[in-house]
């Protein structure tokens, strides 16, 4: 993309450069929360519209009110875009999430806030889409918000480190090629206001805590961090799309979707694929059971773990069914009806099947606040101490192998520590060694990103009631 062009221009050509007919008649949805991001979004396009004469498109506004902050908050975004929409002349629609119900969500699923509002949000969407009779959807993530959902992902474990997708289904993203700072300035020039979330300065939250801390830290450490990150992702996707081609097939082969929500795999055929192969297989498997809940690495690896000790098992989280039977892997999504029947116990429930994240940089000795815990950082004598105060408990822990800056944060999909050894060995394993197994997502993890290897120099299990590891 040329860097001559206008904020305008880069808008429009998003959509010509990813094959997107804007002369055509199209009804376009605007996804708009009142934030500097989308507010752009709806200015440019509808300054783009009748800049080049554009008709047949016929724009559309969506807000979403998720009732997660104070309601003169989130009534003030509500108001301030349908006030904008009016001013432009393009047609507001407003959902609005019930209270708590964000909430109620994250409890049930045992899923963060940020992915129970956007379980709702896209709920919303999808919505819209079929009502108004959307064609695209238009969503306002940036290159920041790229670079942050890479580094979300790697610190999570994940091996997807593609990035987020320009266009999906019915969703699309013009402003993925463009930088928060040619937002504002374009705003600012056209003397636009927009609204800002206060939440988002506040480091609770997993993305928050990326963009605060981490990114400013990268920024001044490392020159040129942005381009690598999205060169890895780059090469990151292509190789993921390779390999979902391969799982597509092994699923088209293997898979037989049975009634009420069912399907089994031979699994003669399943052991003969390779393991990244059997991953996507599996996820794919239970993704087509239509669950709510968004399933983790863990709880797969914990499947593929089992199989390999070629024995009959059942397994089961809050809403899927597996079993190992008999040469065949089936798995059922798990109804109301089911549960009140009492059918479908397994051998082992995984109580914890969605991801739960807290993420904590320490860069200083001082006071930090991660969820529930209160933590004392003090540095001295070459030595790191910890001390850690729950439920009118305090735990004291010394290190002698950590500098700063290091991370505090959750045990992570994907997680392994390295023995005496030398040898590594699955976190989740050792944490089921320790008997842990309610508490994996809750144990603090002490990380050093000081060395190559970013090794965990510590699992507090002791803050629980269960041992700790030390490297």
């Amino acid at each position: 993309m040329s860097l001559s062009r206008t904020f305008e221009e880069k808008v429009y050509y998003s959509f010509t450069e990813s094959d997107i007919n804007l002369n055509s008649k199209l009804n376009l949805g605007l996804a708009v929360s009142g934030g500097a991001d989308s507010v752009s979004l709806l200015v440019s396009l509808k300054e783009i519209c009748s800049k080049y004469k554009l008709d047949g498109v016929k724009l559309k506004v969506i807000t979403v009110n998720h009732n997660i902050r104070p309601k003169e908050e989130t009534e003030g975004d509500a108001l301030f875009v349908e006030d904008l929409c009016r001013k432009k002349a393009i047609p507001f629609f407003r959902y609005d999430v019930p209270s708590n119900a964000i909430a109620e969500e994250s409890r049930k699923l045992k899923i963060g806030t940020e992915a129970a509002a956007r379980k709702w949000r896209y709920n919303f969407f999808e919505d819209f889409i079929e009502k108004e009779k959307i064609d695209i959807l238009c969503l306002a993530h940036n290159a920041e918000d790229f670079d942050e959902t890479v580094l979300m992902r790697f610190f999570q474990g994940s091996s997807k480190l593609s990035g987020i997708k320009k266009q999906r289904d019915h969703f699309f993203r013009p402003l993925l090629q463009i930088h928060r700072n040619e937002i504002e300035m374009y705003l600012k020039e056209k003397g636009q206001s927009w609204r800002t979330d206060l939440t988002n300065f506040e480091n609770n939250m997993f993305r928050n805590s990326i963009r605060n801390l981490v990114v400013p830290l990268l920024d001044k450490e490392i020159k040129g961090w942005r381009k690598a990150v999205e060169h890895l992702a780059g090469n990151n996707e292509e190789d993921q799309s390779f390999l979902d081609s391969l799982a597509e097939k092994a699923f088209a082969e293997l898979a037989v979707p049975g009634p009420e929500y069912t399907i089994s795999i031979n699994l003669k055929g399943f052991m003969e694929l390779a393991d990244v192969i059997k991953r996507r297989l599996l996820y794919k498997c239970i993704f087509s059971l239509e669950l709510k809940e968004r399933l983790s690495w863990e709880f797969v690896e914990e499947i593929l773990f089992r199989i390999k000790e070629k024995k009959d098992f059942s397994i089961s989280s809050k809403e899927v069914f597996l079993q190992v039977k008999e040469g065949e892997l089936f798995a059922k999504k798990i109804i109301s009806s089911d549960r009140e029947k009492g059918e479908f116990s397994s051998s082992g429930d995984f109580s914890h099947p969605c991801e739960s994240h807290f993420f904590l940089p320490v860069k200083k000795s001082g006071e930090y606040r991660l969820g529930n815990f209160l933590i004392n950082v003090k540095s001295a004598d070459n030595n790191i101490s910890l001390m850690l105060q729950n439920e009118g408990q305090s735990h004291t822990i010394v290190l002698d192998k950590l500098k700063m800056p290091f991370v505090i944060r959750s045990a992570e999909s994907g997680d392994q520590v390295k023995m005496a050894d030398g040898s590594y060995k699955s976190l989740a394993r050792l944490l089921t060694d320790f008997k842990a197994q309610d508490k994996k997502f809750k144990i603090p993890v002490v990380q050093n990103i000081t060395v190559q290897d970013q090794e965990i120099v510590l699992v507090w299990g002791s803050v629980l009631g269960v041992k700790n590891w030390i490297l």
